[in-house]
């Protein structure tokens, strides 16, 4: 058991190759100027397009809250309406849906853009 524990708290490199660590390790390249360039406008761009997917949660969270209150879905919106604190409950209820469907919405770009080609 000892053994097994010694093992696995081994650093990697050091029981699979001969010289251990160093002659595992790859050396390091410089990026080129048109490599930095091309990887800071592909930050920006994913950046940009799970922005733009946050944004379309955000909305279509806040759109299923209105629906929510409008059509007195399972009767909230007529218990918030009677409620003395209908603009807290309101607001409590637009910014959870909208966070929340944000965050799907977020998640689901980083899926999406991850499996396009790149140019």
């Amino acid at each position: 058991m000892a053994g097994d524990l010694k093992l696995f708290m081994t650093p990697p490199g050091d029981e699979d190759h001969p010289g251990g660590q160093d002659e595992h390790r790859q050396l390091k390249r410089r990026m080129s100027e048109a490599e930095k360039e091309r990887l800071a406008r592909q930050h920006w761009d994913w950046l940009g397009f799970i922005a733009l997917c946050a944004l379309g949660g955000i909305a279509l969270g806040a759109v299923s809250a209105w629906a929510v209150l409008r059509f007195d879905i399972n009767g909230i919106g007529s218990m918030i309406g009677r409620s003395g604190n209908w603009a807290e409950y309101t607001a409590l209820l637009v910014g959870g849906l909208a966070s929340t469907l944000g965050m799907i919405a977020m998640g689901i770009g980083i899926m999406v853009r991850s499996t396009w080609p790149e140019h």
